[in-house]
């Protein structure tokens, strides 16, 4: 899974790759990539095709929709042939935001949720009487 980032303080890009993969004798690994700034090489022997064999190990990819994604996707794609899945969770929050433009309601209660949801997230003591029973 690819996604991007900036940061707060500075405005500086941020990129990160995640990886799932499960070993022949079906161990489940998890790591991840992360850098500054991406630089897509157009060639055809780019380091992470070679060092990482993935045209031979590589299955399918996750991605968001972000314009950035998919430009990244598809230079990607001209060197490795690979089935591409749209990540659930950016299409479910897509549709998410499309109903609570359609239902002022909905949005009004979503956001007093997401308000109370951030005060516990960020408040060590709201937490500690969240979780006192």
């Amino acid at each position: 899974m690819v996604d991007s980032l900036t940061s707060i303080d500075n405005n500086r890009k941020y990129f990160g790759i995640t990886f799932h993969f499960i070993t022949p004798e079906f161990e489940m690994i998890h790591g991840n990539r992360d850098g500054k700034s991406p630089k897509f090489t157009n060639s055809g022997n780019s380091s992470g095709k070679t060092q990482w064999s993935l045209q031979t190990n590589l299955v399918c990819g996750t991605t968001d929709q972000g314009a950035n994604i998919k430009k990244a996707t598809h230079l990607f794609s001209r060197h490795i042939t690979i089935e591409w899945i749209p990540c659930s969770a950016h299409k479910i929050q897509l549709c998410i935001n499309k109903a609570m433009s359609k239902t002022p309601a909905a949005k009004v209660l979503f956001d007093k949720c997401q308000k109370i949801s951030t005060l516990f997230k960020n408040s060590g003591a709201a937490m500690k009487l969240l979780n006192k029973e």
